[in-house]
């Protein structure tokens, strides 16, 4: 037989009976099966949730890793992009050279110093 002694600073609410400790452990068992099946559903559902949230977090995961790839492509996209601007750039700069080479051409020419004209064409050549 268990002996309780209740302290003093418990309230009554807090009082477990003596009949209660008393009984032998089934039938203290069948006292709490309502709470134990609440606890049981309870858990049954956590466990549906949990499942459900792993189903989530997989989901996430693949969206992560194509948001990644596509993430991927677009960076070599604008790569490739940045390559050509440059590429278009230092043609466009050497059609700037050009153009003011010939005018500058055209220029000694009219003026008459052929000589001029004649190392603007040599360098001409040397640029194309």
């Amino acid at each position: 037989m268990y002996k309780y002694t209740i302290p003093s600073s418990w309230r009554f609410t807090q009082y477990i009976p003596r009949l209660y400790l008393q009984l032998p452990m089934r039938m203290r068992m069948k006292a709490f099966t309502p709470k134990m099946k609440s606890l049981k559903v309870r858990a049954q559902r956590i466990k549906s949730e949990m499942g459900k949230i792993r189903e989530d977090q997989q989901c996430i995961r693949e969206e992560q890793r194509n948001i990644g790839e596509r993430f991927g492509d677009v960076k070599r996209q604008c790569d490739q992009l940045r390559e050509e601007t440059q590429v278009i750039m230092k043609q466009t700069a050497c059609n700037r050279i050009r153009l003011i080479l010939m005018l500058n051409i055209l220029g000694a020419r009219e003026e008459g110093d052929f000589d001029k004209a004649a190392t603007l064409t040599r360098f001409l050549k040397l640029v194309a």
